[in-house]
């Protein structure tokens, strides 16, 4: 499971993975996308244990098992992931509802030869209201500096790089309002 953050001309990678193939490849292609002139590469790789491997497998099938929450295994991508490090369990990725949510930690804390099991699963709700808080961020940038404070200043109130202030100045400029709500990252094809 891989995440990233955008500061200005910076990515950040974190997450974990399960071969150094998957870190080295994902900092290539990040590095391949235009406009990133640095890549932080945090990704963690996972040990290889073949308790580990056991213990995804039954997670899997615990909560992918399960009839109410088979609907996320038939996705392109499932949209619960399973990490699993030294028997450790974490839960990622988004859910429609809490009851969802709540259905799959209770199905993985009964694998046994789990140590730990926790969730970070997210409902569509508060993926929803997450957008909203950096939609409305966007827009705070813009109002800021349009009104005479230094990206600098900007940066620091919205605990953001100032180079992401101002390119959120620069989208409002060349699309409006429109372009600081929907914003789209797209990355680079796959090779």
């Amino acid at each position: 499971f891989l995440t990233f953050n955008v500061e200005g001309s910076t990515v950040t990678l974190s997450g974990d993975a399960r071969t150094p193939v998957v870190k080295n490849n994902a900092e290539k292609a990040v590095k391949g996308i235009p406009g990133v002139e640095k890549v932080v590469n945090k990704i963690n790789v996972l040990p290889v244990n073949t308790a580990d491997n056991a213990i995804r497998i039954a997670v899997y099938n615990a909560v992918y098992g399960n009839p109410a929450l088979q609907r996320y295994a038939f996705q392109a991508l499932p949209s619960i992931h399973i990490i699993v490090g030294m028997g450790n369990v974490r839960l990622e990725g988004a859910v429609a509802n809490k009851a969802d949510a709540d259905q799959a930690l209770i199905r993985a804390k009964a694998v046994p030869g789990t140590f730990q099991v926790t969730s970070n699963l997210k409902t569509d709700l508060q993926l929803a209201a997450e957008e909203e808080r950096r939609e409305a961020d966007r827009i705070k940038a813009v109002v800021l500096l349009a009104t005479g404070w230094s990206a600098e200043a900007v940066a620091e109130v919205l605990q953001v790089d100032p180079n992401t202030a101002r390119n959120h100045f620069r989208r409002y400029q060349q699309g409006g309002i429109d372009a600081l709500v929907r914003v789209a990252y797209r990355g680079s094809d796959c090779q």
